[in-house]
């Protein structure tokens, strides 16, 4: 699952790539994954791909329907309010977040931002400067709702390599950002354990 999709380019080149993959990419805005959407639902000779599927759903709408659906979650390069959400993380929303995952399940977030490119925003969502305290506090914050966390600072190379559309705007846009990968599971529980 893909959530915070954006256009849905990464998901669409995620599920094209992967076949036997199915590929569920979810923002909150549907009508931005709308040209992408369509192109997927198009015969497979158009470019049409029978593994994806493109969905609204809110951060704080979540999980919904979809509790325990997934078994990887991506959250790649977020804005505004589920920026602030992984970057400045509350357990409650967290919680929401991961509440997605099956037990066991994986999850790759990757955000970046810098006062001076994004100081709006940063301002508006109080983030703090990523620095080597704000990475300890993170991996903090992710263990609190119990989640095995590796946090670390990701290079503006491996933000390029990233298949999406926001991925080449923010690594090839010509402001500097520093850039988070956090990368992690969800604990299978002990009652999972003896199934």
């Amino acid at each position: 699952m893909d959530f915070g999709a954006g256009d849905g380019t990464y998901a669409y080149r995620l599920a094209k790539a992967r076949p036997d993959t199915l590929v569920l990419a979810t923002d909150a805005n549907l009508d931005a994954m709308a040209e992408i959407s369509q192109r997927a639902s198009a015969k497979p000779r158009k470019g049409g791909l029978t593994n994806a599927f493109f969905g609204r759903i809110a951060l704080d709408e979540s999980p919904g329907d979809l509790e325990h659906f997934a078994d990887s979650l991506s959250v790649i390069l977020p804005w505004g309010t589920l920026l602030a959400a992984v970057a400045h993380p509350k357990a409650s929303l967290l919680a929401r977040l991961f509440s997605l995952l099956k037990p066991g399940g994986t999850f790759e977030i990757l955000f970046g931002y810098s006062e001076c490119a994004d100081g709006v925003m940063v301002k508006n969502h109080r983030l703090s400067p990523i620095d080597d305290t704000q990475l300890r506090a993170l991996e903090r914050s992710y263990r609190d709702v119990a989640l095995s966390v590796k946090v670390r600072q990701a290079s503006n190379y491996e933000v390029r390599l990233v298949p999406s559309t926001w991925a080449k705007k923010l690594s090839y846009g010509g402001k500097t950002r520093t850039f988070v990968r956090i990368t992690g599971v969800v604990p299978v529980s002990s009652c999972e354990t003896k199934k």
